[in-house]
């Protein structure tokens, strides 16, 4: 009971909310670097075998720097500008550049609001565009809540109608990566024995 009825300075508060903060920037900052890391790599994920209609995929450094490009602008949008982004979406390929800008301004700058807007943006891209490169990235990664097992739920239903397909694979792997371990592992690892 004196827990619940002690009361904190000013001070107190303001030294919590800092805190939060910077080990929000400080996080943010990791990723951005790991990303760029990461970006400069290109990455083959299997060989063509003459028993499989599946052709080689190359994921180039380019597709995943054009990706973290495009959530670093987003990164940079005002709240008047993701609104007026939020309005031209049209539920359509067209969507997919202006939804990565998107989940770069509600990873970087939204409240709780934002990121549920995240999180349906992201479910949105798997339903319909799951080869899109930013589903690769950090950005695509739901690590609680409803919308985590809607991620598991979708990259099930694209895996298991595009089993040939080392993209979405790769995507669903690397999506799921800290979300559902078991399942990233055998999305990678099935696209390695192609």
């Amino acid at each position: 009971m004196n827990e619940i009825n002690k009361t904190h300075s000013p001070q107190e508060g303001n030294i919590k909310f800092i805190g939060m903060n910077l080990e929000k920037i400080v996080m943010r900052t990791c990723v951005i670097l790991s990303i760029s890391l990461v970006s400069t790599l290109s990455v083959s994920l299997a060989q063509p075998s003459e028993k499989s209609a599946v052709t080689k995929i190359v994921l180039t450094s380019k597709e995943v720097k054009d990706a973290n490009e495009l959530v670093l602008q987003g990164a940079k949008l005002t709240a008047e500008q993701a609104a007026a982004l939020e309005k031209t979406l049209t539920h359509s390929a067209a969507d997919v550049e202006p939804l990565t800008r998107l989940l770069g301004y509600y990873f970087f700058k939204a409240d709780y609001a934002g990121e549920t807007e995240r999180q349906h943006a992201i479910i949105w891209l798997v339903k319909n565009y799951p080869e899109s490169s930013v589903l690769e990235t950090f950005y695509a990664r739901i690590f609680d809540g409803a919308y985590r097992q809607k991620l598991i739920d979708a990259w099930k239903e694209q895996v298991a109608r595009h089993p040939e397909n080392l993209r979405i694979l790769w995507n669903a792997g690397s999506s799921m990566e800290g979300v559902d371990n078991a399942a990233s592992e055998k999305y990678l690892s099935i696209g390695n024995h192609r």
